[in-house]
């Protein structure tokens, strides 16, 4: 003999309501952030690398990048990583 469901008395809203929690839950924890501090936006020191409204680059063939500092009236070159190289003006 076989057990027949029997959904009356609300059990299938309970049912429905117990699955939409439970996906609701899946894809919160799916699409989970990492949380950021922020701490500061610069080092409290000016740093030799601080632009002020640098409009132009150029990269050499060597990888190596330089930025025309307007408002400093420079040009400074950093390596293809990023590192403060040298800077003129």
């Amino acid at each position: 003999m076989s057990k027949k469901c029997d959904f009356s008395g609300g059990s299938l809203v309970r049912l429905l309501i117990l699955a939409l929690v439970a996906l609701m839950w899946l894809v919160g924890s799916a699409v989970a952030e990492e949380k950021y501090v922020y701490k500061n936006m610069w080092p409290k020191l000016e740093q030799p690398w601080y632009f002020s409204f640098p409009r132009y680059i150029a990269v050499d063939g060597s990888g190596n990048f330089y930025v025309a500092d307007t408002h400093n009236h420079r040009i400074q070159k950093f390596s293809s990583d990023g590192k403060f190289i040298a800077k003129w003006g």
